[in-house]
Protein backbone atom coordinates (compact mmCIF):
# COMPACT_ATOMS: atom_id res chain seq x y z
CA UNK A 1 0.00 0.00 0.00
CA UNK A 2 2.84 2.46 0.08
CA UNK A 3 1.43 4.19 3.60
CA UNK A 4 3.66 6.93 4.89
CA UNK A 5 2.36 8.06 8.57
CA UNK A 6 1.92 11.86 8.55
CA UNK A 7 1.66 14.35 11.44
CA UNK A 8 -1.40 16.89 11.50
CA UNK A 9 0.23 19.74 10.21
CA UNK A 10 1.04 17.66 7.07
CA UNK A 11 -2.60 16.79 5.95
CA UNK A 12 -3.25 19.79 3.48
CA UNK A 13 -0.57 20.82 0.71
CA UNK A 14 -0.90 24.67 0.05
CA UNK A 15 0.90 24.93 -3.13
CA UNK A 16 1.49 27.52 -5.47
CA UNK A 17 -0.94 26.53 -7.85
CA UNK A 18 -3.40 27.40 -5.36
CA UNK A 19 -5.05 30.17 -7.35
CA UNK A 20 -5.45 27.99 -10.08
CA UNK A 21 -6.63 24.93 -8.70
CA UNK A 22 -9.52 26.78 -6.47
CA UNK A 23 -10.64 28.90 -9.48
CA UNK A 24 -11.10 25.49 -10.98
CA UNK A 25 -12.77 23.76 -8.32
CA UNK A 26 -15.38 26.57 -8.09
CA UNK A 27 -16.58 26.74 -11.91
CA UNK A 28 -16.68 22.93 -11.41
CA UNK A 29 -18.80 23.03 -8.25
CA UNK A 30 -20.46 25.68 -9.89
CA UNK A 31 -21.23 24.38 -13.54
CA UNK A 32 -20.98 20.36 -13.34
CA UNK A 33 -22.20 20.42 -9.52
CA UNK A 34 -23.71 17.06 -10.04
CA UNK A 35 -20.29 15.23 -11.33
CA UNK A 36 -18.50 16.55 -8.67
CA UNK A 37 -20.38 16.51 -5.37
CA UNK A 38 -22.48 13.21 -4.24
CA UNK A 39 -23.57 11.85 -1.23
CA UNK A 40 -25.97 9.23 0.26
CA UNK A 41 -28.82 9.28 2.94
CA UNK A 42 -27.03 8.68 6.10
CA UNK A 43 -23.88 10.24 5.49
CA UNK A 44 -24.74 13.71 6.64
CA UNK A 45 -23.19 13.23 10.48
CA UNK A 46 -19.59 11.87 8.88
CA UNK A 47 -20.03 14.84 6.46
CA UNK A 48 -20.14 17.32 9.10
CA UNK A 49 -17.48 15.65 10.63
CA UNK A 50 -15.25 15.93 7.92
CA UNK A 51 -16.22 19.76 7.88
CA UNK A 52 -15.47 20.18 11.42
CA UNK A 53 -12.05 18.44 11.35
CA UNK A 54 -10.89 20.23 8.50
CA UNK A 55 -11.61 23.90 9.98
CA UNK A 56 -9.96 22.52 13.27
CA UNK A 57 -6.81 21.53 11.58
CA UNK A 58 -7.05 25.09 9.28
CA UNK A 59 -7.18 27.08 12.51
CA UNK A 60 -4.08 25.58 13.99
CA UNK A 61 -1.85 25.51 11.15
CA UNK A 62 -3.64 27.63 8.11
CA UNK A 63 -5.90 29.69 9.88
CA UNK A 64 -5.62 32.44 6.57
CA UNK A 65 -6.96 29.68 4.53
CA UNK A 66 -10.39 30.21 6.94
CA UNK A 67 -11.24 33.50 5.38
CA UNK A 68 -14.05 33.88 3.01
CA UNK A 69 -13.04 35.28 -0.20
CA UNK A 70 -12.45 34.80 -3.90
CA UNK A 71 -9.64 32.14 -2.42
CA UNK A 72 -11.47 30.92 0.42
CA UNK A 73 -14.90 29.42 1.60
CA UNK A 74 -18.19 30.08 1.43
CA UNK A 75 -20.08 28.85 4.85
CA UNK A 76 -23.72 29.56 3.27
CA UNK A 77 -26.84 28.05 4.31
CA UNK A 78 -27.65 24.79 2.48
CA UNK A 79 -24.24 24.10 0.73
CA UNK A 80 -23.14 21.17 1.57
CA UNK A 81 -20.74 20.10 4.19
CA UNK A 82 -18.36 18.85 1.36
CA UNK A 83 -18.80 21.70 -1.02
CA UNK A 84 -17.16 23.98 2.13
CA UNK A 85 -14.75 22.19 1.96
CA UNK A 86 -14.09 21.46 -1.04
CA UNK A 87 -13.78 25.14 -1.27
CA UNK A 88 -11.62 25.93 1.90
CA UNK A 89 -8.63 23.84 -0.11
CA UNK A 90 -7.26 21.97 -2.95
CA UNK A 91 -7.85 18.82 -1.55
CA UNK A 92 -10.85 16.42 -2.92
CA UNK A 93 -12.62 14.80 -0.44
CA UNK A 94 -14.14 11.36 0.01
CA UNK A 95 -15.65 9.64 3.18
CA UNK A 96 -15.82 6.00 3.34
CA UNK A 97 -18.19 4.18 5.96
CA UNK A 98 -18.50 0.89 7.36
CA UNK A 99 -20.92 -1.59 6.74
CA UNK A 100 -21.70 -4.96 7.00
CA UNK A 101 -19.55 -6.45 4.45
CA UNK A 102 -16.87 -3.88 4.07
CA UNK A 103 -16.14 -0.09 3.76
CA UNK A 104 -18.50 2.00 1.24
CA UNK A 105 -18.01 4.92 -0.31
CA UNK A 106 -21.24 7.13 0.76
CA UNK A 107 -20.53 10.78 -0.22
CA UNK A 108 -17.56 12.37 -1.31
CA UNK A 109 -16.52 16.06 -3.19
CA UNK A 110 -13.91 15.17 -6.31
CA UNK A 111 -13.51 18.08 -8.49
CA UNK A 112 -10.10 16.69 -9.67
CA UNK A 113 -10.90 12.72 -10.77
CA UNK A 114 -8.15 10.92 -12.61
CA UNK A 115 -10.46 8.98 -15.49
CA UNK A 116 -13.41 8.09 -12.98
CA UNK A 117 -16.75 8.97 -12.33
CA UNK A 118 -17.74 9.93 -8.77
CA UNK A 119 -21.11 8.67 -8.98
CA UNK A 120 -20.08 5.20 -10.71
CA UNK A 121 -17.99 4.84 -7.36
CA UNK A 122 -20.65 5.75 -4.61
CA UNK A 123 -22.29 3.14 -2.50
CA UNK A 124 -19.73 0.80 -3.73
CA UNK A 125 -17.60 -1.32 -1.20
CA UNK A 126 -13.67 -1.03 -1.66
CA UNK A 127 -13.17 -4.14 -3.89
CA UNK A 128 -15.89 -2.81 -6.26
CA UNK A 129 -14.50 0.66 -6.39
CA UNK A 130 -10.91 -1.09 -7.41
CA UNK A 131 -12.08 -3.53 -9.13
CA UNK A 132 -10.70 -2.37 -12.39
CA UNK A 133 -7.48 -2.17 -11.30
CA UNK A 134 -5.64 -4.95 -12.01
CA UNK A 135 -4.41 -7.52 -9.41
CA UNK A 136 -5.70 -5.55 -6.64
CA UNK A 137 -8.70 -7.54 -5.22
CA UNK A 138 -5.78 -10.76 -4.81
CA UNK A 139 -2.85 -8.68 -3.95
CA UNK A 140 -4.47 -5.58 -1.72
CA UNK A 141 -8.10 -6.41 -0.81
CA UNK A 142 -7.81 -7.66 2.23
CA UNK A 143 -4.91 -6.03 3.51
CA UNK A 144 -6.63 -2.82 2.83
CA UNK A 145 -10.04 -3.83 4.58
CA UNK A 146 -7.68 -5.16 7.64
CA UNK A 147 -5.94 -1.55 7.23
CA UNK A 148 -9.53 0.55 7.44
CA UNK A 149 -10.36 -1.71 10.48
CA UNK A 150 -7.46 -1.00 12.25
CA UNK A 151 -6.89 2.83 11.47
CA UNK A 152 -7.02 4.38 15.00
CA UNK A 153 -8.40 8.14 15.54
CA UNK A 154 -5.77 10.65 15.58
CA UNK A 155 -3.45 8.52 13.32
CA UNK A 156 -2.71 9.97 9.84
CA UNK A 157 -1.48 7.85 6.95
CA UNK A 158 -0.31 9.03 3.45
CA UNK A 159 0.77 7.54 0.03
CA UNK A 160 2.00 9.09 -3.67
CA UNK A 161 0.17 7.59 -6.78
CA UNK A 162 1.47 9.07 -10.24
CA UNK A 163 -0.14 9.06 -13.85
CA UNK A 164 0.91 9.90 -16.96
CA UNK A 165 -1.55 11.81 -19.04
CA UNK A 166 -1.58 13.23 -22.26
CA UNK A 167 -3.07 16.62 -20.88
CA UNK A 168 -2.79 18.64 -17.98
CA UNK A 169 -6.68 19.23 -17.19
CA UNK A 170 -7.51 18.73 -13.40
CA UNK A 171 -10.89 17.26 -13.90
CA UNK A 172 -10.25 13.73 -16.34
CA UNK A 173 -13.65 12.24 -16.77
CA UNK A 174 -12.87 9.78 -19.57
CA UNK A 175 -9.98 8.55 -21.27
CA UNK A 176 -8.37 10.69 -24.20
CA UNK A 177 -6.91 9.37 -27.27
CA UNK A 178 -2.94 10.01 -27.33
CA UNK A 179 -2.37 13.32 -29.42
CA UNK A 180 -2.05 12.52 -32.91
CA UNK A 181 1.43 14.19 -32.70
CA UNK A 182 2.87 12.17 -30.34
CA UNK A 183 6.56 11.59 -30.93
CA UNK A 184 9.48 10.13 -29.14
CA UNK A 185 10.97 13.83 -30.06
CA UNK A 186 8.30 15.48 -28.09
CA UNK A 187 6.81 13.54 -25.74
CA UNK A 188 8.26 15.21 -22.53
CA UNK A 189 6.46 18.48 -23.76
CA UNK A 190 3.30 16.89 -24.85
CA UNK A 191 2.79 14.44 -21.59
CA UNK A 192 1.97 15.42 -18.29
CA UNK A 193 3.27 13.56 -14.92
CA UNK A 194 0.14 13.45 -12.57
CA UNK A 195 0.40 12.88 -9.10
CA UNK A 196 -1.91 12.41 -6.24
CA UNK A 197 -1.11 12.65 -2.61
CA UNK A 198 -3.79 10.43 -0.71
CA UNK A 199 -4.06 10.78 2.52
CA UNK A 200 -6.45 8.41 5.38
CA UNK A 201 -7.96 9.17 8.55
CA UNK A 202 -10.13 7.86 11.05
CA UNK A 203 -13.34 10.23 11.81
CA UNK A 204 -13.81 9.52 15.79
CA UNK A 205 -17.22 9.97 16.13
CA UNK A 206 -18.96 8.96 13.10
CA UNK A 207 -16.29 5.96 12.29
CA UNK A 208 -15.89 7.02 9.08
CA UNK A 209 -12.71 7.08 7.05
CA UNK A 210 -11.87 10.24 5.38
CA UNK A 211 -9.76 9.88 1.88
CA UNK A 212 -8.28 13.09 0.65
CA UNK A 213 -6.22 13.74 -2.36
CA UNK A 214 -4.28 16.43 -3.37
CA UNK A 215 -3.76 15.98 -7.11
CA UNK A 216 -0.76 17.82 -9.12
CA UNK A 217 -0.19 17.72 -12.70
CA UNK A 218 3.69 19.02 -14.22
CA UNK A 219 4.82 19.04 -17.87
CA UNK A 220 7.21 15.85 -17.98
CA UNK A 221 10.18 17.59 -19.29
CA UNK A 222 9.52 19.58 -15.59
CA UNK A 223 8.82 17.15 -13.46
CA UNK A 224 11.78 14.87 -14.85
CA UNK A 225 14.41 17.18 -14.66
CA UNK A 226 17.27 14.61 -14.76
CA UNK A 227 18.82 11.59 -16.43
CA UNK A 228 18.57 9.83 -13.09
CA UNK A 229 14.87 10.34 -13.08
CA UNK A 230 14.44 9.35 -16.34
CA UNK A 231 16.32 6.29 -15.80
CA UNK A 232 14.02 5.62 -12.70
CA UNK A 233 10.55 6.01 -14.43
CA UNK A 234 11.71 4.13 -17.45
CA UNK A 235 12.77 1.12 -15.25
CA UNK A 236 9.42 1.40 -13.38
CA UNK A 237 7.27 1.72 -16.45
CA UNK A 238 9.12 -1.61 -17.93
CA UNK A 239 8.08 -3.24 -14.51
CA UNK A 240 4.72 -2.20 -14.76
CA UNK A 241 2.56 -5.40 -15.88
CA UNK A 242 0.45 -4.88 -19.11
CA UNK A 243 -2.19 -5.23 -17.52
CA UNK A 244 -2.08 -2.34 -15.17
CA UNK A 245 -0.28 -0.47 -18.26
CA UNK A 246 -3.52 -1.00 -19.86
CA UNK A 247 -5.45 0.41 -17.25
CA UNK A 248 -3.06 3.64 -16.79
CA UNK A 249 -3.55 4.36 -19.98
CA UNK A 250 -0.06 3.52 -20.76
CA UNK A 251 -0.88 1.95 -24.77
CA UNK A 252 -1.26 4.75 -26.81
CA UNK A 253 1.57 6.15 -25.34
CA UNK A 254 4.15 3.84 -23.96
CA UNK A 255 6.13 3.34 -27.12
CA UNK A 256 6.88 7.29 -27.60
CA UNK A 257 6.96 7.93 -23.80
CA UNK A 258 9.55 5.29 -22.85
CA UNK A 259 11.59 6.16 -26.36
CA UNK A 260 11.98 9.73 -25.18
CA UNK A 261 12.71 8.70 -21.20
CA UNK A 262 15.67 6.30 -22.87
CA UNK A 263 16.74 9.50 -24.38
CA UNK A 264 16.87 11.65 -21.29
CA UNK A 265 18.36 8.86 -19.22
CA UNK A 266 21.45 8.32 -21.65
CA UNK A 267 21.83 12.28 -21.98
CA UNK A 268 24.88 14.18 -19.94
CA UNK A 269 25.36 17.60 -19.33
CA UNK A 270 27.83 19.07 -21.76
CA UNK A 271 30.98 20.63 -20.50
CA UNK A 272 32.53 24.14 -22.58
CA UNK A 273 34.95 26.41 -21.76
CA UNK A 274 32.94 29.11 -22.34
CA UNK A 275 30.12 28.25 -20.03
CA UNK A 276 29.20 30.26 -16.93
CA UNK A 277 29.98 28.93 -13.80
CA UNK A 278 26.56 28.66 -12.53
CA UNK A 279 22.77 29.78 -13.48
Amino acid sequence: MGLSPLGPAEWIDVGEDRRFQMAEKRRLLDERRREVLASLPGSEAACRETLALLRDNLSRFHPGLLQSGPEGGVDEPGLHPLEIAGRLVQEDFCVLEPGERAYRLTAGCVCFPSNWSLSDKLGRVLDEIHGPVPGFREALGSPVDRFFARLAPGQVVGRLNWLIHDSPALFQFGRNPAPPDLTPENAGDTLWLRTERQVLQRLPESDAVLFTIRTRARRLREAVASPAKAAELAEALRAMPPALQAYRHMGPIGDALLAWLDREAASAPCSSSSAPDAI
